[in-house]
Parts: structure tokens; sequence; C-alpha cells
């Protein structure tokens, strides 16, 4: 059975019989979550209480993919939960596959008009920005810093025809070696295979940096493909709780000068592919899990 994570988790929730007629199908079956670190920290108690639910009481196996995992088994509703890796050893597959470096942009001279003029020197490169408006903004500055080729444009204020006819523009340039320069916001982050050279992230959260970093240098023609988290004094960010302690536990880690560097080979100034969700996040969660797949089983 094919569906999305919206339909399961409205199955296994939702107190009407169109919705739960389906719920017998998950008995003994395997269920695969893609993208898993994208479920959102509020219903993650009840998410994992349900999935926990299939795995103990009807045999199901719950298999997680994500190239940030998150540590679930540090939350009480998974501790003592069994869990079997299926990469035995993936440090030695991130460092193997490890397909870009990185640069870091901060103080109070990196703005968004700065880096946009560093932007503008480069033919082929992406800009991930932290909200819509300083999307639009950014945008604007980039023209203004007379940028090189096709200047675009993405973000969830445009409709999502809209978005796909630009996803279709941006790779038909890529493909030709065209010069092409976009602004985004997350969006383009998780299912947008894109291949930019150079990638440029607003700072954020750990696992957004790290899904950034998957659009810059994917195809690996390239030696390495260069990253780029700069911290603009007058950029804007998600307004939530949960991200403001997503972002400071991740600054603990991750940057030009973590404080806890001694602590795991995650944490070094160039970060390695590999994956972390803070501790004080949401429901507090831990360090991730090493394993870019886990699997619950029964």
């Amino acid at each position: 059975m094919v569906t999305t994570t919206v339909r399961l988790f409205e199955s296994l929730f939702s107190h009407k019989p169109s919705q739960m007629w389906r719920l017998h199908n998950l008995a003994s079956s395997v269920i695969v979550l893609d993208e898993v670190q994208a479920l959102p920290d509020r219903l993650l108690a009840p998410i994992l209480s349900g999935l926990r639910g299939l795995v103990d009481h009807f045999g199901a196996t719950v298999l997680l993919v994500s190239a940030t995992q998150p540590s679930f088994w540090e939350l009480s509703a998974w501790k003592g939960l069994e869990r079997k890796a299926v990469i035995d050893d993936p440090a030695a597959l991130f460092d193997a596959l490890r397909r870009v470096e990185y640069e870091w942009r901060t103080g109070q001279g990196v703005t968004l008009e700065s880096i946009a003029r560093e932007v503008a020197t480069h033919p082929q490169v992406l800009t991930v920005v932290g909200t819509t408006r300083d999307a639009a903004r950014f945008h604007r500055h980039l023209q203004a810093a007379f940028a090189h080729g096709v200047v675009l444009h993405l973000s969830t204020r445009m409709t999502g025809a809209h978005r796909r006819e630009v996803i279709a523009q941006i790779r038909e340039l890529l493909g030709r070696g065209e010069p092409v320069q976009v602004v985004s916001t997350s969006l383009i982050e998780a299912g947008v295979d894109v291949d930019f050279p150079r990638v440029y992230r607003a700072w954020t959260s750990p696992e957004s940096l790290q899904q950034a970093a998957g659009r810059c240098n994917r195809e690996g023609r390239l030696p390495f493909g260069t990253v780029i988290v700069f911290d603009p004094a007058d950029g804007g960010r998600p307004c939530s709780a949960e991200y403001r302690t997503a972002v400071q536990t991740g600054e603990q880690f991750f940057g030009p000068h973590p404080l806890c560097a001694g602590r795991s080979r995650r944490a070094t100034p160039v970060l390695p592919a590999a994956i972390f969700v803070p501790a004080g996040r949401g429901l507090g969660s831990g360090a991730g899990s090493a394993h870019p797949e886990a699997a619950a089983r029964p």
C-alpha cells in the first residue's frame, strides 16, 4: 500500500470510519517513513506513541529514512524500543560520500545585501533564506547587484503550479550549464532534485543546514561543492518556540566555533554529511543517531 504521511496518521488517530477502515492493513506491515525529520515537534508524542503501539501489539516494523535522522529513542515514547541500524558503519560511508565543504559568514557586517553582492559573482548558485519576506528582499538585492544570467525566486507565496514551473526552468538551465541564480525559502530543501556547485544557507537548525547542503554537488560532478552558512544581521527567522530551541541548541554543535567541538566528529567546523537533532528541541530529543536509516522492530 502506498499512501502519504498525513493519510497514515489520519488513519491512526481519526474517529471517522472513512479514515479508520484502512487501519487493519497496518498489522504485520513494514511502514516506511521518508524525510522523517519533517515530523512536527508538537505532534511527536502522539505520533511516536501510535507507531510504538503498532510495533508492540500489531507486529509492524517501522523504517525511518532521512539524511538527518532524529534520535527518537531519546524520547520517553520510544525508550527501550528495539532498533536495528540498516547501515552498520555510517561514519565511513559519510566520509566516503562527502560532497561539500563548508564556509561561514558571521558578524555584524553580514547582511542580506552583502551576501547578495557576493552571490552575484557566481554563475550558478542557490541561496536559501529563512522567511518569504527575506526571499523577496534578497531577490531584489541580487537583481540590483547585476547578477549573472537568470535570477529566479521560489517561496510559498507562489502557487504550486508556479513553483513547479520555476523548478522545471531551474533544472533546464542547470542541465544546459547556463548561468542561473536562485533565491528560495526552505521549500527547496526536501524533495527537489537540483544540483548547484555553490549553496548559501541562512543560519537555521542543523537538519535544515544539512538538507540545504543536499542541493550542492548532488551528482558528485565536482571534488567538493561549497556550502556557505551565513547569519545576516537583518535576516528574519520563523518565530515558533520549537524553531528557536532547535537553532539555539544547534549552535553548541555547529558553526565556526561550536561550544561542543571536542565532543563529536559531527561538531567540526567543516560539517560532515551527518545528522543531528538538538537536545532541547520540542520534546527533548537528543543527539542524532549516526544512521541514515534505522528500523524499529517488533
